[in-house]
């Protein structure tokens, strides 16, 4: 038993003599040496050949900072409108629909407009009516048989007749919407029987006879293109390339992005090509 004592003491001062050492040490390398070696080490001075590595490292060339020659465009059509309902009533027809073309002044949808047209051609007969009494009266006063001042209030009455009846007729034409230009439906946003009040939009329309674009070009560019200039455009979608014509330049510089603004048109109309499809500018201008 004294043996397994012994054992234990000795175990017991052994460890103890290992955490004093691990606790010395601790308190030395705190103090910054441990056996004559330095641990805090002053930070290495930043030459001047170091900071010649660093900027270079930050400044890239000129080129490289400038070298948007190329600026994205979108394809757009000449023209597009929303044409929305003039008036009140529930829809008797819809003509066209979607992708279809159709031409200028062709009726794209009928409302039902009974009561109006029934009031267009009441009015026509008044016309008729007044326009009677105004020649009866003027032939009654080459017989001196009515004054000079009835036939006045005759033909004044006539006149008004004739202000309704272009007002009735204006009413009526409103039952009837009109394609505003040549060019396809985009969209139909009612359906046939369906009623809509006035400002309700009915359907999307384009004139793609011809595709325009605007680009926002670096200002630096200002003295380098003039209306007339022509410069050529990669077409994402087509991976095809057209040539384009400056149609407009912006008078003023947009302060914040430093950019002009162009107008432009295709040269040459392309089937391919539809609005909405975008792609790159190469700002390579040119008088021909």
């Amino acid at each position: 038993m004294n043996n397994k004592i012994n054992q234990y003491s000795t175990f017991f001062v052994a460890t103890l003599i290992m955490f004093t050492a691990i606790d010395s040490a601790s308190a030395q390398k705190s103090s910054g040496t441990i056996q004559g070696e330095i641990i805090n080490q002053p930070v290495p001075e930043i030459t001047e050949k170091n900071n010649q590595k660093e900027n270079v490292k930050d400044e890239l060339p000129f080129s490289v900072k400038s070298s948007s020659s190329n600026v994205r465009f979108l394809l757009r059509p000449k023209s597009e409108a929303i044409i929305a309902s003039q008036m009140s009533g529930a829809i008797s027809s819809i003509k066209y629909n979607v992708g279809q073309r159709f031409k200028k002044g062709d009726v794209l949808i009928a409302l039902r407009c009974g009561v109006q047209n029934a009031q267009l051609s009441a009015q026509r007969a008044r016309v008729e009516e007044y326009t009677l009494t105004y020649k009866s009266n003027q032939d009654l006063l080459k017989g001196n048989a009515v004054s000079q001042y009835e036939v006045d209030i005759a033909k004044a009455q006539l006149n008004q007749q004739r202000a309704q009846l272009k007002e009735s007729s204006i009413v009526a034409n409103l039952c009837q919407v009109r394609a505003p230009f040549s060019g396809g439906i985009v969209s139909v946003e009612v359906n046939e029987f369906e009623t809509v009040s006035s400002g309700a939009p009915l359907l999307k329309v384009i004139d793609d006879s011809s595709l325009i674009m605007s680009l926002n070009v670096p200002s630096t560019l200002i003295n380098k293109v003039n209306k007339g200039n022509f410069f050529t455009i990669i077409v994402d979608e087509t991976s095809g390339s057209y040539r384009a014509k400056v149609t407009g330049v912006s008078p003023a510089i947009d302060p914040v992005s430093k950019t002009i603004e162009l107008r432009a048109v295709l040269v040459k109309k392309s089937p391919e090509l539809r609005p909405g499809m975008s792609g790159s500018a190469k700002l390579n201008f040119s008088e021909k």
